[in-house]
């Protein structure tokens, strides 16, 4: 969808709530994606997006339009309500990816299956990320698993592109270090084909290449 189609609808949904329809079946995939790379359990995402959806319904009026567009004010809303389902309610098993999910809904949580997959440096890694600040693991899953840009998540977090990069760096850091703490050392990260096995994406957390390709 292009800003100026993005803009009319936005325009449309804040007079008539129906045609907020056209928004949430643009976005509803990349939001259960990223709630659910948050979240790590498909029960727990569905609720979070619905809240987001819910929310931003009934706080469209006061949405005021910015150069990124719509999606970085619904990633806000996503980790808020995120936020407030970890808080509700203790991280159980993930939960399996129904059948009946829109084709496209579901080949995006199928990739983010693929961050919380049964690999062991899966796991490691997604007990590094619940370690870290919370503002740091939007970015970095906004960035690394979500494919956003730098402004998108700038304009997510209410920060300066500037910042949302030095956070990046920083969060890379320490996720190494945590990971190395586990016993992952670089090498045995690459052995285990991690840049392969999260998303094909060659900017993995953890591996000191990302960090220096900020």
């Amino acid at each position: 969808m292009d800003k100026n189609q993005e803009r009319r609808l936005v325009k449309a949904a804040s007079k008539d709530p129906q045609a907020f329809g056209a928004l949430y079946d643009a976005y509803v995939g990349r939001i259960l994606s990223y709630t659910y790379r948050l979240l790590g359990s498909f029960t727990d995402a569905e609720e979070a997006t619905s809240e987001t959806f819910y929310k931003a319904l009934r706080a469209i009026g006061r949405f005021r339009w910015r150069r990124c567009g719509f999606l970085p004010w619904l990633y806000r809303i996503a980790a808020n309500e995120s936020a407030n389902v970890q808080r509700r309610r203790a991280k159980g098993a993930e939960s399996p990816l129904p059948d009946q999910l829109p084709g496209p809904v579901r080949d995006e949580l199928e990739e983010a299956e693929a961050a919380w997959s049964g690999r062991e440096l899966a796991r490691a890694l997604a007990r590094a990320l619940a370690e870290i600040d919370p503002r740091d693991r939007h970015i970095v899953t906004l960035h690394y698993f979500q494919g956003e840009t730098y402004a998108v998540i700038a304009q997510s977090a209410g920060v300066k592109e500037s910042a949302v990069r030095v956070r990046a760096m920083r969060a890379l850091r320490k996720l190494e270090q945590i990971l190395e703490m586990e016993g992952w050392n670089h090498g045995r990260a690459h052995d285990a084909g991690w840049a392969a096995g999260v998303d094909g994406c060659a900017e993995v957390p953890g591996l000191p290449e990302a960090a220096a390709r900020l």
